[in-house]
């Protein structure tokens, strides 16, 4: 099952004004001399066997009112943080956020991950900053949210910060899957 966002050449009238014809049975038709149901050739998204195939990201996300589902996870991030009292300044995050699709996405993958629901994982995180130096600010066991390290921040909450044991550089990976040994 294909899937488009709505388009205006897909609208009957647009379709007779182009000087479409279609071959109906080895007939050439004119749309006016039938009913025609026409489907848009460039679709953003096909359904087959419970599968769905994306071909346009930007427009599948937006015929499924992505962003609004996005602005809910990230609403739910942030009253978590505040219920957390561990950070300092959450209002930062909100502003930086906003409206933003990529930074929305972060802010879902955040609480997909959960981490920082875990025990622990925050008071970890405070403690791997100050041995790296990765210039989040910490006052009172709390972190500081401040504008030049919420990018860092929200990367770090999300786990995406990771170490070769090869040869022990540091890497930001948003893709993760974990190694089974």
């Amino acid at each position: 099952m294909p899937g488009k966002k709505i388009n205006t050449d897909t609208q009957p009238k647009k379709v007779a004004s182009k000087g479409i014809l279609f071959f109906i049975n080895k007939e050439l038709v004119d749309p006016d001399d039938k009913e025609v149901f026409v489907i848009y050739p460039n679709y953003d998204f096909f359904v087959y066997k419970r599968t769905v195939f994306i071909a346009s990201k930007k427009q599948f996300e937006s015929s499924m009112n992505f962003r609004e589902g996005m602005k809910r996870k990230s609403a739910e991030v942030i009253a978590d943080f505040k219920n957390l009292e561990t950070f300092k300044n959450i209002e930062l995050i909100e502003q930086y956020v906003g409206n933003n699709l990529h930074h929305l996405r972060k802010m879902a993958s955040i609480l997909k991950s959960g981490y920082y629901k875990q025990p622990d994982y925050l008071k970890k995180l405070i403690a791997v900053n100050k041995k790296e130096k990765w210039d989040l600010k910490v006052e009172n066991g709390q972190i500081v949210v401040e504008e030049e390290t919420i990018d860092l921040l929200l990367k770090l909450l999300n786990n995406d910060r990771l170490r070769s044991p090869i040869n022990d550089e540091i890497f930001d990976a948003a893709a993760k899957s974990k190694v089974n040994k």
